[in-house]
């Protein structure tokens, strides 16, 4: 994920180099500077959402924060599943040496003009104490995509994690973007990246999960088999304690109520699908169904505040009937869910 805006420039590169400043400072701020959580669980189980791999001299100190904060944790999940991508090549390397003792080949980018390979390695040395000899947990979605695709292939190549929730998007190759006047670009592929061993890949076809959870109960899926794992490594009195929350944790599954979307219009529409952050934006999981004169999905939500957006033969858009709007890096409709 190299991402920037094309908007009206008349200044050339010093133009370029203020919207890419502008987009970093909205994207990194809204993600917690790529933690957007850092939690110790029940069990003494850390937990980590990663929505984005920023720039890593913009997100080193954040990133060592986190791994502070879990460092005497007994077990780890790392949140993927609204995992965009990275924005430096070398953040998803950075964190991934504190889960190996030595450096692990982790991939190659064949770089596609120069005919040049340039490897990649998981960070020899890290601040603060290495996350060894300690189960993790990854959870993905149809939304995971590029650089967060990236650790959960690598994870599980390096068996070092347990991949739980949904088939990533598949994108391996990274991108620029080149621009093509002062109004519009275009993201281009430079590189494929593949794995050093055998040359596989994501590409096209997603990272499969180990384990295959809903989504939106995939968190409290790998509490609960963090929780067991631990149960098994343990006796006597740990081992009551961590049954009596476990025990817990199964009485506390997460609460889904009932939410019917409608989109009226679009009679020759071939296909229309709604995703928002009930679902970890999934594009291929709630299909609509064409009933009368409008389209019409029924699923389950967490109550709470959602945001939405229709897809139509691959555009996306408002919900025309629905006023509320969030505005930020993207727009989005929001409903409500008591």
């Amino acid at each position: 994920m190299t991402y920037y805006p094309v908007e009206n420039s008349e200044n050339g590169v010093e133009s370029d180099e203020k919207e890419k400043e502008e987009y970093l400072k909205m994207v990194l701020g809204s993600s917690g500077f790529g933690f957007r959580k850092k939690e110790i669980l029940p069990g003494n189980i850390g937990y980590l959402e990663i929505p984005l791999f920023g720039p890593l001299d913009r997100v080193a100190d954040t990133l060592v924060d986190a791994m502070h904060k879990i460092a005497d944790t007994d077990a780890l999940i790392l949140d993927l599943r609204e995992c965009r991508g990275s924005m430096d090549q070398n953040t998803v390397p950075f964190l991934l040496g504190y889960f190996f003792q030595d450096p692990v080949h982790l991939m190659d980018f064949h770089i596609r003009e120069t005919n040049f390979i340039r490897q990649f390695w998981s960070a020899a040395w890290v601040p603060g104490k290495k996350y060894l000899n300690k189960p993790v947990y990854v959870l993905t979605s149809g939304r995971t995509f590029s650089g967060g695709e990236a650790l959960a292939f690598l994870m599980q190549k390096e068996q070092r994690a347990t991949i739980i929730g949904n088939i990533t998007r598949g994108g391996s190759h990274p991108f620029q973007l080149m621009r093509l006047n002062n109004k519009f670009g275009v993201n281009v592929p430079y590189s494929t990246s593949v794995d050093p061993v055998d040359g596989s890949s994501w590409e096209g076809v997603g990272v499969n999960p180990d384990i295959f959870v809903d989504t939106k109960l995939a968190l409290h899926e790998a509490h609960l088999l963090a929780l067991h794992d631990l149960l098994k490594k343990n006796s006597g009195v740990e081992r009551k304690r961590l049954a009596s929350i476990f025990e817990k944790q199964q009485a506390d599954k997460p609460i889904f109520k009932h939410l019917t979307f409608k989109l009226k219009a679009f009679p020759d529409a071939k296909m229309v699908i709604v995703t928002g952050s009930f679902n970890s934006w999934e594009r291929e999981s709630l299909f609509m169904e064409r009933k009368g004169d409008e389209w019409i999905l029924s699923t389950e939500v967490s109550p709470g505040r959602h945001t939405y957006n229709f897809i139509v033969d691959g555009k996306w858009i408002l919900d025309p009937a629905n006023p509320e709007i969030e505005k930020g890096e993207f727009e989005n409709s929001v409903v409500w869910v008591k």
